[in-house]
């Protein structure tokens, strides 16, 4: 890499500033979606609103020709969120599962804890890569490091957020047994599983650490991985110490035999040496004052060894304990970030990360969506009349009636879908018919009733005769009939299709005010 950027800096760092531009890309990705989309579509000549302009084919039965509706289609996907009901019932979720005020971890905290741990990897993967590589060159080495380091760090990174994740999990979970004992255990603890997809007032009866606990993915606390993360830290801390430790050794160890070679301990050169001095002047130099020359000298070497040994192991203990704050760093940023819910990850996403506190921020954020759209199809519109000579009353499509038309069309089919499952499940759960038999023509057939069936009703055959009978008395009736906890699903069906209606006529309604506006 060095030798890379010396032979080469303006590749070099012209790669870098492509990776760093590529990341704040990655970061940034839906904005970047929505400023190309506006650019390429203004883009003169060649861009994709001169282009539609361009294309001759005429108008649908609907009134929409094909380039208004590609037109339309491309704004349309950065308008996910379908409407006031859909993004209130996963808030609600995100609220029950007590999660409303939580992220995920910023993509930012992500690089620096990577970037922390690699570092520090790096301070004892070159050690190690002595001993893993034996005999290899100093090149050879310093690649194996860099493999060292990359592995060590993508191992402590995930366990250390995986074991943060796990203890927040945990203790959100005991503290809803905490609550269920202190009530006095009266309840069940744990209810039916609450999907997004299902009305978040279905388990509205219980208690609130039980609708909690029906939003988690699990049920019970565990701290298998807490363990396991906790012995996997000490134990590269101890063994990556320990191996810097027996390296040190090793080179003092060299030191002691060599001291001329020494680099801990500056020896003195031969011609400062006043012994060496007289012996070059050819005087006699007593034979004790020789050994206690030697022996000072001997025992000063030691002493600096001595010393350069104490300071290594402080370093080292030091760095040690660096090593462990970070996993600690690791594991409370894990604790901070992420969901314990099975689905709160799925709903923090479709309510947009975050950003929309309310549905009225829904509403801004979409206003200046739907502006920006509806000008470029002003503009399209505009340039197919003087293209194609069309008169104005041919070109008054809106983008608001494009997504009325969509909402209501998503709307109908997902009444038909629910219809036909419906159906289907009935006719899935009739008992089969038994083999007809001739019966004299003036008695008449039994009637099939509820009593001589043992198949239970579910909530679809219960809707479905509730949409049979007329009588409010009959269809009061029925209901009490059924078991308590059917019943609670019926009323929370029977309150769905009315929301639903009620959100059909508002938007009709409004449909037709952009009509007339």
């Amino acid at each position: 890499m060095q030798a890379f950027f010396t032979a080469s800096p303006a590749l070099a760092w012209s790669m870098v500033s492509v990776l760093l531009a590529l990341a704040a890309i990655a970061l940034l990705w839906e904005k970047v979606k929505w400023w190309w989309l506006n650019t390429w579509y203004k883009t003169p000549l060649i861009g994709k609103l001169a282009a539609l302009s361009r294309d001759r084919s005429g108008k649908d039965e609907d009134g929409w020709s094909r380039a208004e509706r590609t037109l339309c289609h491309d704004y349309m996907k950065f308008m996910q969120i379908q409407d006031e009901h859909d993004f209130n019932e996963k808030k609600t979720y995100l609220r029950l599962a007590t999660e409303n005020s939580r992220k995920n971890m910023p993509p930012l905290l992500w690089v620096l804890v990577c970037l922390l741990v690699f570092v520090e990897a790096m301070g004892f993967s070159y050690v190690l890569a002595g001993y893993t590589i034996p005999g290899a060159s100093e090149n050879l080495q310093q690649t194996g490091a860099y493999g060292i380091a990359f592995l060590i760090s993508v191992m402590l990174v995930a366990f250390t957020h995986w074991a943060g994740h796990e203890m927040y999990a945990s203790g959100k979970i005991q503290s809803a047994r905490r609550e269920w004992q202190e009530s006095g255990q009266k309840t069940d603890l744990y209810g039916d599983k609450v999907s997004l997809d299902m009305p978040q007032d279905s388990d509205a009866g219980q208690a609130a650490y039980s609708r909690m606990l029906n939003r988690f993915e699990h049920k019970y606390p565990s701290y298998k991985i807490m363990i396991t993360t906790t012995l996997l830290v000490l134990s590269v801390a101890v063994g990556a110490t320990y191996v810097r430790g027996q390296v040190l050794d090793k080179q003092l160890l060299q030191e002691t035999m060599n001291p001329a070679g020494s680099s801990l301990v500056q020896q003195q050169s031969a011609a400062a040496d006043p012994l060496n001095v007289v012996a070059n002047g050819e005087l006699q130099v007593p034979d004790a004052d020789k050994a206690m020359h030697d022996k000072a000298v001997s025992d000063g070497v030691k002493e600096g060894i001595a010393t350069d040994k104490k300071g290594g192991w402080g370093t080292f203990i030091v760095l040690a304990f660096i090593f462990v704050f970070l996993q600690i760093l690791g594991t409370l940023f894990g604790y901070k970030y992420g969901f314990a819910g099975e689905e709160s990850e799925k709903a923090y996403k479709a309510i947009g990360n975050g950003r929309y506190a309310t549905y009225a921020d829904v509403r801004a954020h979409y206003e200046e969506i739907r502006n920006t759209a509806q000008a470029m199809l002003s503009e399209l519109q505009q340039r197919i009349m003087k293209i194609r000579d069309v008169k104005a009353k041919e070109n008054n499509k809106t983008f608001a009636q494009f997504l009325a038309e969509r909402r209501a069309e998503a709307t109908d089919n997902r009444r038909d879908e629910r219809e036909q499952t419906s159906a289907r499940r009935h006719i899935e759960r009739q008992p089969l018919a038994p083999v007809a038999q001739t019966m004299p023509a003036t008695q008449p057939a039994p009637a099939v009733t509820e009593a001589n069936t043992s198949v239970p009703l579910t909530l679809d055959d219960i809707l479905a005769r509730l949409d049979a009978l007329d009588s409010k008395e009959e269809k009061r009736g029925l209901i009490n009939s059924q078991p308590e906890s059917l019943r609670n699903s019926i009323t929370a069906a029977l309150k769905q299709r009315k929301d639903d209606a009620e959100r059909r006529a508002r938007e009709a309604q409004d449909a037709e005010l952009d009509g007339l506006l």
